[in-house]
């Protein structure tokens, strides 16, 4: 079996992935070097929003994966 690279989409989904995780890293440790306390409590809500946002986009999929009688 020939090894395939993965498809442009989806590199631009990782690329994205990994740019908005160093993005994210960042913030928090620039927070963190004022006020360790605040970077803590801006990295939870920034978590807990990100879950959110993965959670839409899943179910978004499910429901278009049934519309088309895939699932």
């Amino acid at each position: 079996m020939k090894f395939q690279l993965p498809s442009f989409r989806v590199a631009l989904v990782l690329l994205s992935l990994l740019c908005g995780l160093l993005g994210f890293g960042l913030v928090v440790a620039g927070i963190w070097r004022m006020h360790p306390p605040t970077a803590m409590v801006v990295a939870g809500v920034a978590l807990v929003a990100y879950a959110w946002r993965v959670d839409r986009a899943a179910s978004g999929l499910a429901a278009l994966a049934a519309a088309r009688g895939e699932g």
